[in-house]
């Protein structure tokens, strides 16, 4: 999606902020607006919005104070306030003989009063309509802003926390939390990563037990370290996976290679485990937060996909040994 924020002018002085949020309808390429983080996006952009441009007379905070002059010569002693959007929901303030006014003898002041509308006794936001009733009838009309506290209209960053929390449970194991350089959060979907990643460590699982001179820990460290850049994860995360997971095959090797095949799966799925753990071990360090049941069902996969892939791995293998008439073990 597409947010762009513009200030304009008017007469040579602001006169507000436009804002403009493209998306597309086609869910294949975005789906945003169909998940929970789209109404909590709207809510922020609407209070950031909302929030007090040029604070003044009429425009206040919910702290601030109206001052309404009333002319006791023309208008009732009291101001009634009601919200646009309901206008039967009135609040009438009585007014306040003002400094050095003076009655006529009778009582009643003719010198204006000043009648006090403090925010706090209105409830809601937005526009209200302020009316002061004419003695010969009808009323005379003026509006007010009431608007939320300027720290209330602020976008706040997201913690990965609150981030993951709102996508659905099948795409909290897809996607990861990276950090932005002004520290909010975003979502990255690493779908394609996590089937990559499946299939990769157990290629290296494989050249370990039976190509370990080709599959060693330089080749597994370099292989991590394009896997990072590929997929724009943290720096060394996969190099240090793959590392790990090679170098506990390579010192395995001679057991986990003279295993019956069902017995390498269930080693299989040890490796995998172990290197679930590593990777919820760094994404509770880079504050991404406990993941979903799933993120623990790549080791299961793994374990029914082994006996497939070994046995089409070796059979690539020994075609490759006899055109070449030579190989090793």
């Amino acid at each position: 999606p597409l947010l762009v924020a513009r200030q304009y002018t008017a007469g040579g002085t602001d006169a507000g902020e436009v804002y403009l949020l493209a998306t597309t309808a086609d869910a294949q390429w975005h789906n945003m607006q169909g998940l929970p983080v789209f109404p909590i996006l709207i809510s922020q952009l609407q209070a950031h919005a909302t929030r007090a441009q040029t604070p003044g007379v009429r425009n206040l905070d919910p702290d601030g104070v109206l001052t309404v002059r009333v002319d006791p010569a023309r208008h009732r002693p009291d101001v009634a306030v009601a919200p646009t959007s309901a206008p039967d929901d009135v609040v009438t303030f009585a007014g306040t003989v003002g400094e050095g006014s003076a009655g006529d003898g009778s009582g009643a002041p003719t010198d204006p009063l000043d009648v006090a509308v403090p925010m706090r006794a209105l409830q809601g936001y937005g526009l209200f309509e302020v009316r002061r009733e004419l003695h010969a009838g009808g009323a005379e009309r003026e509006y007010v802003a009431r608007n939320p506290l300027l720290a209330e209209g602020e976008l706040e960053p997201l913690s990965a926390g609150t981030l993951r929390s709102t996508l659905p449970d099948s795409a909290q194991e897809r996607v990861t939390i990276v950090r932005a350089a002004d520290g909010a959060a975003a979502v990255r979907d690493l779908s394609a990563q996590s089937s990559l990643w499946r299939w990769l460590g157990l290629l290296m699982v494989y050249c370990a037990l039976e190509m370990p001179r080709v599959a060693g820990l330089g080749v597994a460290f370099i292989i991590g370290l394009w896997l990072d850049v590929l997929t724009g994860n943290l720096l060394g995360e996969h190099a240090m996976r793959l590392v790990i997971l090679t170098h506990v095959v390579a010192r395995f090797r001679f057991r986990i290679r003279f295993f019956p095949v069902g017995q390498q799966a269930l080693a299989v799925f040890g490796l995998m485990l172990n290197d679930r753990i590593l990777s919820l071990w760094v994404r509770l360090f880079a504050g991404d937060g406990w993941p979903p049941w799933s993120f623990w069902l790549s080791p299961l996969v793994a374990m029914m996909l082994w006996p497939w892939l070994f046995l089409v791995m070796d059979r690539l293998r020994m075609r490759g040994r006899q055109r070449s008439g030579s190989g090793t073990a």
